[in-house]
């Protein structure tokens, strides 16, 4: 480890996480150690963008962060979409790649391992009478802690009071300015009452999110 300590120090600048993975994968040609390699790449691999570029990305911000459900911390493509789920909000887009599980790197999972992802097409509502476009929902009121339990206590966060004509639902703030980072200003908001959930649509995106419910 000295030598390897050695040049690590002589370096200038420390390498991207894109480049230890471009480094991974070239070992992968040349070792037959994949568990140690899969340590690698669980360290080093990169997180999802916090400013999506591609529709891929976009979606990749929505599946679960060391979720129990191990199925919702990766991306499932079916049928020309691609779907992530983190059982609070879904994003799907349109998509050429093959049917299957998928990390956020979109580098296919064998399906022994992926787990059974949820029928996310039940949580895609299809009957919300309320219908908007997306510049003309009001942010109502900002708030960084809500009440929480009976016992007076309170929930922490990021927490948005949305006006969507003469309903006020309350979301995680995080959760929707992921879910309309890449939707243009046109874009379709269906809703219902405070307890129903939101879908955003528009040009084969779609996202729907959750309320809290008051």
């Amino acid at each position: 480890m000295s030598a390897l300590a050695t040049r690590a120090f002589a370096r200038k600048k420390k390498v991207t996480k894109a480049r230890a993975m471009e480094i991974i994968e070239r070992l992968q040609a040349t070792t037959g150690d994949v568990e140690g390699l899969s340590e690698l790449y669980s360290y080093f691999k990169p997180t999802s963008p916090s400013k999506p570029k591609t529709d891929q990305q976009w979606v990749s911000k929505a599946i679960g962060k060391n979720d129990v459900r191990n199925a919702l911390n990766r991306l499932q493509v079916e049928d020309g979409q691609m779907i992530g789920c983190d059982g609070h909000r879904v994003h799907v887009c349109n998509t050429e790649l093959p049917n299957g599980a998928y990390d956020n790197q979109f580098n296919l999972i064998d399906d022994a391992y992926a787990g059974k992802f949820p029928d996310w097409k039940r949580v895609i509502p299809s009957n919300r009478p309320g219908k908007i476009s997306l510049d003309a929902v009001v942010i109502k009121e900002r708030h960084t802690a809500i009440p929480g339990y009976a016992d007076g206590s309170v929930i922490k966060g990021h927490f948005l009071d949305l006006q969507l004509g003469e309903t006020l639902i309350r979301l995680n703030g995080e959760y929707w300015n992921d879910a309309t980072c890449m939707f243009t200003g046109k874009a379709e908001v269906r809703y219902g009452t405070n307890n129903d959930s939101i879908l955003i649509n528009e040009d084969g995106k779609r996202a729907v999110v959750m309320p809290i419910r008051p």
